[in-house]
């Protein structure tokens, strides 16, 4: 690793048409062995480190182009594996730092997307997802419950704050699936009865 980002600090990555460095099968290799041997390295800190030792600055944006080159053949890896393109692009834009916990998630997701269940948290999920796109909504928001004044605003409280604390960034496929389908009947009754403006 400090042999990649050593010779991406100084201009040597790889073109189109030319790796005279091979850094592209050594950035296969290291995230092959981080998957296989499940070992959860946080890439953007050893990369972090690599970049630390160098006897000269590597500046934070080779930092962020080392770790996008590995991701790269992290996202091979995994279609080589037989996991859709569209999975480990959904999966890796959340958690392309972290190899295994990628591709776990991803072997998971695949399977998953075969389930009916799935294909219904997706579907509840939708329409939240798609009024928040493109708006820099606060995660750390506080909700006034006296605001409330139907049900289903009430029930789809009731039930975030059920899940709430199981779910987090880190957690696997099945924990936030299990998690998730306890939202999707209050989702579709509050969008079936609340007029939601944007």
């Amino acid at each position: 690793l400090d042999s990649l980002v050593g010779l991406f600090a100084v201009a040597c990555q790889p073109s189109a048409t030319s790796d005279p460095f091979s850094l592209r099968r050594i950035s296969y290799g290291l995230v092959q062995v981080l998957v296989e041997n499940q070992k959860n390295v946080d890439l953007k800190l050893a990369i972090q480190i690599a970049a630390d030792v160098q006897p000269f600055h590597v500046s934070p944006s080779v930092i962020n182009d080392v770790l996008l080159f590995v991701t790269r053949r992290l996202e091979q890896l995994l279609v080589d594996e037989g996991v859709s393109v569209e999975i480990v692009r959904s999966i890796l834009s959340e958690r392309a730092h972290m190899p295994c916990l990628a591709a776990f998630s991803a072997v998971q997701m695949e399977n998953l997307f075969k389930d009916d269940t799935f294909k219904t948290i997706i579907e509840a999920y939708s329409r939240p997802t798609r009024i928040i796109r493109g708006k820099n909504v606060n995660s750390a928001f506080q909700v006034d419950e006296s605001l409330f004044e139907m049900e289903e605003e009430k029930a789809l409280w009731s039930a975030f704050q059920n899940v709430q604390s199981r779910i987090s960034p880190s957690v696997g496929i099945d924990v936030f699936i299990e998690a998730s389908t306890q939202l999707v009947q209050p989702l579709e009754h509050f969008f079936s009865n609340v007029f939601v403006m944007t």
